[in-house]
């Protein structure tokens, strides 16, 4: 009997840990992305407001070449995001292209 409660008990500490710490993982990665996206969505409105930016879509590069940006990485893998990628100022999102 001891060693049924035993079992039982691992059990329900893993069934509330492991989906917890899942969670907690996922949530930290969408918040990594989320302060990314908003420093190149700011950046490409305050290049808009300045004038040195035009159009519907402004590219990494393009905030670049005007020192608005240095380099945009991902967050979570470090890998540099390609200069392709754009901010729609419609919609104020960050489109990342692969």
């Amino acid at each position: 009997m001891k060693k049924i409660n035993l079992i039982l008990g691992f059990l329900a500490i893993i069934l509330l840990i492991v989906p917890a710490v899942y969670f907690t993982y996922k949530n930290h990665q969408d918040n990594l992305w989320k302060v990314v996206n908003l420093h190149v969505v700011e950046q490409a409105n305050r290049c808009l407001n300045e004038n040195k930016c035009s159009g519907n879509k402004i590219t990494i590069n393009e905030l670049n070449n005007k020192g608005y940006l240095e380099v945009v990485s991902n967050p979570i893998t470090k890998e540099v995001i390609n200069g392709s990628s754009y901010v729609d100022i419609k919609t104020q999102k960050f489109i990342v292209i692969s």
